[in-house]
């Protein structure tokens, strides 16, 4: 066999185990969402108190703005009813409650002093939740890194064999940066967010039940209808992400084998299987935009609809009340509960879209909070594919401390009755019925062509993989009785494709070593 044929075998191989493992990636089952709580699984005693401290600062900071909503309603009816008592005086009317010019500053002045107390209280408890839940996310997610990197290096190579070469680098950086995000000052967002809805409509109730009613009639048409844009939008937008992965796995592949593409003038039918696989992606994104543009419109027809009804019914309202000789709604209240209504109603738009009908992808429909609230369902997301794997149980676990270890070692070989193919395409038989005894002392060498099966012996030796059926022994123990650890720690290996870590020579050679 040629140098040529050779690597025109290896390169068909190699596309062969690509598909193999492009199509094994589609096969697999997707990992359900992990739950809000499950976030926390790993916090440590002290991230809990900090969260607690982070969760008290959120409440505190969402009292801001039903405060100024209620302070700068009644400022409004202070000065209209300076402003009536004015010109009651001007028109020589005395039958009316006339505030002095020293009372209407002096109840200004008091209005102040409380909008300066509210404001170090919300200054104070915005540092707490802006400090303390990013602090208990950092130590969360030092704590996920190295668990997650530890079941990695406990797992069996087949497992490695059905993922793909990038897909633990942008789990450590990528992923793991989404779980933070969603622990981060993010959920004391959330959190604020959510207080502030209640809040806010209890405010609005308590200074006019009837305005509130009728302002709010409008919401859950408008929550309904986006989130079935959302649900809509969803689909595209997941359809577009696959996309994008495949064709990153395409480039992946060819800038990895950059010299063999290079050698066989492959440029052009690289550079076209690239686009192939970008064109789903675009006519997915069209259509995404498409949904989001037409959902902005229901939503801001219905929201300035909303507001029109508000102010027309509160003036009907307020005229009303000034007929009666009432303060039911005066001007001031009217700005409240307005004001209340609609910054309650910006974050419950989120809440909509966020927590009752939860979506996996980014959207351009939202509101105040729905940064928030979608940072803590991608950190769900994300959390169940990291948690699943950390909390995965290897086949053949190199951590285990069960098995034998012997006292001699004189390393007798034998293969008995080896049946043998990779999990990865199990339709190909790599060995049937193999049988080979090595004595201690002899040097054997394996020859045949690529394929045959010479690697996958030494494999199966170091127990990456079991037969599936027959057995390896060594010393006349079946490996699968030995401890994992010490077998290995018997074998010394030079690979076919020899990787140097960055590190010293020396610490290149002593890395098998413990007590090196």
């Amino acid at each position: 066999m040629s140098l040529l044929d050779v690597t025109v075998y290896k390169m068909k191989r190699k596309q062969a185990n690509s598909k193999d493992l492009e199509e094994n990636t589609n096969d697999e089952p997707k990992v359900r969402a992990v739950s809000f709580l499950q976030l926390f699984k790993y916090a440590k005693r002290e991230d809990k108190v900090f969260m607690g401290i982070g969760v008290i600062g959120s409440i505190l900071a969402s009292m801001s703005w039903p405060i100024l909503n209620a302070l700068f309603g009644s400022i409004v009816d202070v000065f209209v009813n300076y402003e009536k008592g004015r010109n009651a005086t001007l028109n020589g009317i005395e039958d009316i409650d006339i505030i002095t010019s020293e009372e209407f500053m002096g109840e200004v002045y008091n209005l102040s002093i409380i909008l300066f107390i509210g404001w170090v209280v919300i200054t104070l408890s915005n540092y707490l939740m802006t400090t303390f839940f990013p602090l208990a996310a950092l130590n969360q997610i030092h704590t996920i890194k190295i668990k997650y990197f530890e079941s990695v290096l406990k797992q069996e190579i087949s497992w490695f064999d059905s993922k793909s070469s990038g897909d633990f680098a942008s789990r450590v950086s990528a992923d793991l940066k989404r779980v933070e995000d969603g622990l981060n000052e993010k959920l004391g967002l959330a959190i604020y967010s959510i207080v502030a809805v209640c809040l806010n409509l209890i405010l609005a109730f308590i200074y006019g039940w009837k305005l509130t009613l009728v302002v709010l009639a409008i919401s859950p048409f408008t929550a309904i209808a986006t989130a079935i844009m959302n649900k809509v939008q969803a689909s595209f937008a997941r359809k577009e992400m696959e996309s994008y992965a495949s064709a990153g796995n395409v480039a992946e592949e060819v800038i990895s084998a950059v010299r063999t593409v290079y050698a066989f003038g492959g440029e052009a039918k690289e550079v076209n299987r690239y686009e192939k696989n970008l064109v789903p992606a675009m006519r997915s994104g069209i259509k995404r935009n498409f949904i989001t543009g037409l959902g902005n419109g229901v939503l801001y027809s219905t929201l300035y609809f909303g507001m029109a009804l508000g102010i027309w019914f509160g003036v009907k309202l307020t005229i009303g009340s000034m007929e009666e000789h009432s303060d039911e709604y005066t001007i001031g209240k009217i700005v409240i509960i307005f004001w209340s209504v609609l910054s309650a109603g910006y974050n419950i738009e989120s809440f909509y879209l966020r927590v009752i009908f939860p979506v996996p992808t980014r959207s351009k429909i939202q509101g105040a909070a729905a940064p928030h609230f979608e940072a803590i369902n991608m950190a769900r997301g994300t959390a169940a594919v990291i948690f699943d794997i950390i909390e995965r149980k290897p086949k053949i676990d190199i951590s285990s401390k069960s098995g034998k270890t012997p006292q001699t070692f004189s390393a007798d070989i034998e293969f008995k009755d080896i049946h043998f193919s990779y999990p990865m395409r199990p339709e190909v038989n790599i060995l049937e019925t193999f049988n080979l005894k090595i004595n201690a002392g002899e040097t054997v060498a394996l020859v045949g062509p690529s394929g045959c099966g010479k690697s996958t012996l030494i494999q199966l030796i170091q127990r990456f993989y079991d037969p599936i059926s027959g057995g390896v022994f060594i010393d006349g123990h079946d490996i699968k009785d030995l401890n994992l650890g010490w077998l290995r720690e018997q074998i010394g290996v030079v690979g076919q494709e020899p990787v140097l870590f960055d590190t010293s020579i020396k610490e290149n050679i002593s890395l098998g070593s413990h007590n090196a």
